[in-house]
């Protein structure tokens, strides 16, 4: 995908032109059709943005929407460069402190592998405000001009490719290799495992589903998917999950970390 002026793309109104506009700019090869929610919160942001930082060419290098190749992972508004990342997630309304929260720290977990600073907000367009995490990961509100700072930062040249920076192989923990992490929730799953998981929980509760095959090809996370599936129901009752071969000492610590979970 090319990035492009967040700015000159905005100021268009109808979403048709809009949706076709962004398509040719990007050199996406598919077009997709952007909501009428998501081109206003995207024109109010840059409207609020642009009161700090009047400047169109700091809105240059931004990509609307892009989502990391294998792994499903969406981020609304993304600028990378040599010396750092801009990440601004879109709200037509506020979701809730939780799941803002949440968004932003799946977010940099995700961004965090490519090493470089990084700047990220949320911004709520109903209530015209940003929210940030601090420094003990907790969120707070974000002043609108230190918001557009962010943009002041990243004025710099831009990468313009985003699927050649990220590999899925570093997003697939392995609950054995990685305990400590596994145990204490150090890692994200993917959008379809997060979608394969819904469904087997809710087959689960429902009595509708008890046996479920989960199929992939190498690498896709169906190992990490399986144990956090006993790791999440034996949140509420005993669960035991069989290992095809010998134990090893990850499976000790695991089963220390979660007494509720047997591995055999």
């Amino acid at each position: 995908m090319q990035p492009y002026n967040l700015y000159l793309l905005t100021r268009i109104r109808e979403p048709k032109i809009f949706s076709k506009s962004e398509f040719v700019l990007s050199g996406r090869q598919k077009m997709s059709t952007v909501k009428d929610h998501e081109i206003a919160s995207a024109r109010s942001l840059v409207d609020t943005l642009y009161a700090f930082a009047p400047e169109p060419a700091l809105f240059d290098g931004f990509v609307f929407s892009y989502t990391i190749p294998h792994i499903g992972k969406e981020f609304d508004l993304l600028k990378i460069t040599d010396k750092g990342i801009l990440n601004y997630e879109l709200k037509s309304v506020n979701v809730g402190k939780k799941a803002i929260k949440e968004q932003l720290l799946s977010n940099r977990y995700y961004l965090k592998h490519l090493s470089l600073p990084l700047c990220q907000c949320t911004y709520v367009m109903k209530e015209n405000r940003f929210y940030a995490l601090d420094e003990n990961d907790e969120l707070v509100v974000l002043p609108p001009q230190a918001a557009a700072v962010y943009l002041q930062i990243h004025d710099l040249p831009c990468k313009t490719d985003f699927d050649g920076l990220f590999d899925a192989g570093d997003y697939m923990i392995s609950p054995t290799a990685s305990p400590e992490a596994f145990i204490n929730d150090g890692y994200f799953l993917t959008l379809n495992q997060q979608q394969i998981k819904k469904k087997v929980l809710a087959g689960v509760e429902n009595r509708t589903s008890l046996h479920t095959a989960i199929v992939g090809s190498a690498g896709t996370g169906k190992t990490l998917l399986l144990y956090d599936l006993a790791k999440e129901l034996s949140r509420k009752e005993p669960a035991v999950f069989i290992h095809p071969g010998m134990l090893s000492e990850g499976h000790k610590i695991l089963e220390e970390g979660i007494p509720s979970l047997k591995i055999l």
